[in-house]
């Protein structure tokens, strides 16, 4: 299965990311109820609107599930003990990492607005 670029939107709308998934919206509705990190935003309307990083998830458990053969309990065993990565994203960096990254930033940009 040939992975797709997810569009460069902040939020999908469920239509959206089904067609993108080939799939019809109720099995996207179905794969939020039994895989826990799938956990997309609602609207003030109810409307379910999935981040960029949502689809990659869902683009992930659809491939285990059609080219591994896998079943739904197999795959979220395998989620269960973290040994399902989301191919093409980047780990997480912790809040401290962040800061210091900013922190060190802020240094450069004064370095360069002072000349010093």
């Amino acid at each position: 299965m040939a992975k797709f670029d997810v569009p460069d939107k902040k939020y999908l709308r469920i239509g959206d990311v089904s067609r993108l998934l080939g799939v019809k919206p109720s099995v996207v509705r179905f794969w939020e109820t039994q895989f826990p990190r799938l956990k997309p935003k609602k609207t003030k309307r109810g409307q379910r609107i999935f981040s960029p990083e949502d689809v990659e998830l869902l683009q992930e458990i659809q491939r285990e599930l059609k080219e591994t053969g896998m079943t739904i309990e197999g795959l979220k065993k395998k989620m269960a003990k973290g040994k399902v990565e989301i191919q093409g994203t980047r780990p997480s960096l912790e809040r401290e990492q962040l800061i210091q990254i900013r922190n060190e930033l802020k240094a450069i940009l004064d370095f360069l607005k002072t000349g010093e």
